[in-house]
């Protein structure tokens, strides 16, 4: 018998195992940002919209395993915690569905909508994608302290390093036409995210902030 859809809302319930083991790394002592905290939010995004998604249930695991691996040095965190999410779900979840988990997951490394997919896949990579963003968009104090938990996670980095290298990943963000792909959280957050980004590159700059 065919594999159903994994659906939302059931993954403590069909995942049980998994779930302890996610817990666990989400747990790890080195992340400040990228923990459950992180998780809990975004499924909260997730539920938000849920109509809007084409396939919840993909986009629901995606969050689960999004980050999964977390090594603030490597290259790599996407690409394992995609591999993680396929050999965790292969045996429980229908392939196709992995295989939108996946695509997913590995569209957060260069936060990009991903290439030759359909248009629901792609629109579900938008709604993704921007709630992997919500952060950005939050009130200034709440952004503040996520800029203090990114700096903790990178406490390896030696200072100078660090300033020049997070102003590069925010005025590459800056850069973009727009940070929110879909039209519903580009009204919630786009205008709040430029500001928050504008304010945390001219203090790691030591520029006042460009109006």
């Amino acid at each position: 018998m065919a594999l159903q859809p994994y659906v939302v809302d059931t993954f403590a319930e069909r995942f049980p195992r998994p779930l302890a083991t996610l817990q666990r790394r989400y747990g790890g002592g080195g992340r400040h940002y990228h923990n459950w905290d992180h998780i809990r939010a975004l499924l909260a995004h997730a539920a938000s919209v849920r109509d809007s998604l084409a396939d919840p249930g993909a986009v629901e695991l995606a969050i689960y395993f999004h980050d999964a691996v977390y090594n603030p040095l490597s290259r790599q965190n996407e690409t394992k915690s995609a591999a993680l999410a396929r050999r965790v779900l292969a045996t429980q979840v229908p392939t196709p569905q992995v295989d939108r988990v996946v695509t997913l997951i590995l569209a957060t490394a260069g936060h990009t909508l991903p290439p030759d997919v359909d248009e629901a896949t792609k629109r579900d990579a938008s709604f993704f994608l921007d709630m992997d963003l919500s952060i950005l968009g939050a009130g200034e104090e709440t952004y503040d302290h996520y800029e203090l938990q990114i700096r903790k996670e990178y406490w390896m980095v030696p200072r100078p390093l660090f300033r020049r290298a997070r102003c590069t990943v925010l005025q590459g963000f800056l850069g973009r036409d727009r940070l929110y792909f879909t039209d519903y959280f580009y009204a919630k957050w786009e205008a709040t995210a430029r500001a928050n980004l504008r304010r945390a590159v001219a203090s790691l700059s030591g520029e006042p902030a460009a109006g």
